[in-house]
């Protein structure tokens, strides 16, 4: 990676920014591309004073002509976007079983990414390991840490974003600083958490199938279980951040104790975890399924998509765990449609790649027992952004923090 080119010194440096040049900035990040119209309404300017930043900003080489957008009659108005390769933003999603990491520029547009084996604990004894090998990521691609903003952490469980601290893992209860400050102080860069299924969310909205939408579910169907909301437009957290915790709603009176200390959540009996499980005990119990050759005869190796895998061969006993953990699932989800009333439930996560072998028992689910009118509105459909969806939504965050 070259270095830092002058137009990108001045946003890196934003005190050669005013305020209304870096709102400006900030807004036609979030739209992807801003009309002269958009800027006045949305940042309370005059015309003129929006003309005369936006000459500045194109002086700077910042900004450069966007894509005319339709029009009903007339001149169509024409728009300005952000010069790409101006700054990055290193996004990480920190999961139970594994890291990605990622680079993208300040469009958002990927460079590159990676895998790292670092596996989610509850103490921080291995954050300097994974901070030595973000760093050589880093390296090894070229990227120089001056043309950094920071990097954006997505990471599972209750997210105190405000206070950056997570309560369940990479927690130090000894000298109390927050899991935020402790990984600023490992990469001497800014850093921001934030809650996987939260962040999976934001990028739905702004680029996933919840783009256009107002109201919208997002449901993580991974190890554990998760629930994004998006109402009026925008995803809401809740008053601590911690909202959409669908994975722990009560679903079986008496049942399994859970990690979160209460009985019977839906995590026990409909996500990753409790697939497998499932599954692991059949295969002990001598059940006749091919998972036992796709796990190479040890369950300890059995994964979700070993299980989705044998379906998708015709393995009985796999269609059955899925379609079990699909009814389930369409239960619960049946409740948050009726009191969100989205326009679209979006499934996510590594269940989710299990297609008809999930969605099918789930709609019967949510036919059984939503309102018909209220479930005839909803569209159900399946993330096409994958994988990525976490990553691009914490890199969304982090460019929109450094841009505040």
């Amino acid at each position: 990676m070259d270095d830092i080119q002058p137009s990108a010194a001045v946003i890196l440096d934003k005190g050669k920014l005013t305020k209304d040049e870096l709102n400006t900035l900030g807004l036609i990040f979030e739209l992807g591309q801003a009309t002269n119209a958009q800027i006045c309404d949305r940042l309370n300017l005059s015309l003129p004073s929006v003309n005369k930043i936006l000459k500045q900003l194109q002086t700077a080489k910042l900004i450069q002509p966007g894509e005319q957008q339709g029009s009903s009659g007339g001149r169509r108005p024409s728009t300005v976007k952000l010069c790409p390769g101006l700054f990055y933003i290193v996004a990480v999603d920190i999961e139970v079983f594994g890291t990605r990491v990622a680079v993208y520029d300040n469009n958002l547009m990927l460079q590159c990414q990676a895998e790292i084996p670092f596996t989610l604990t509850k103490s921080r004894d291995g954050l300097p390991r994974l901070a030595d090998q973000i760093n050589a990521f880093i390296s090894i691609n070229n990227y120089q840490r001056r043309q950094l903003i920071g990097i954006s952490f997505s990471i599972v469980g209750l997210i105190d974003e405000k206070n950056g601290e997570s309560c369940f893992y990479l927690r130090d209860e000894a000298d109390g600083v927050p899991i935020r400050d402790y990984l600023q102080d490992l990469f001497s860069l800014p850093v921001t958490i934030h809650n996987d299924v939260n962040a999976a969310a934001q990028a739905e909205l702004m680029f996933g199938e919840a783009k256009g939408k107002t109201d919208a579910l997002v449901l993580s169907m991974d190890i554990g279980v998760g629930l994004g909301i998006i109402l009026d437009g925008a995803v809401r957290k809740g008053a601590k951040g911690f909202s959409g915790e669908i994975g722990h709603i009560p679903m079986a009176q008496e049942g399994e104790l859970c990690y979160c200390g209460k009985q019977g959540c839906l995590e026990t009996v409909a996500s990753g975890s409790s697939l497998i499980k499932n599954a692991k005990q059949a295969i002990a119990a001598g059940q006749n399924t091919m998972l036992s050759q796709l796990c190479g005869h040890n369950p300890d190796h059995l994964q979700i998509a070993m299980v989705i895998e044998a379906a998708n061969k015709g393995d009985l006993f796999a269609i059955e765990l899925l379609s079990q953990v699909g009814s389930t699932m369409g239960r619960a989800i049946s409740t948050m449609i009726q009191i969100f009333n989205p326009e679209i439930v979006i499934l996510g996560g590594k269940i989710a790649n299990a297609g008809q072998y999930m969605t099918l028992p789930m709609l019967q689910a949510l036919n059984t027992y939503c309102m018909i009118q209220i479930r005839e509105q909803t569209q159900i459909t399946v993330s096409k952004l994958g994988d990525n969806a976490k990553l691009l939504g914490v890199a969304y965050w982090g460019v929109k923090n450094f841009l505040r």
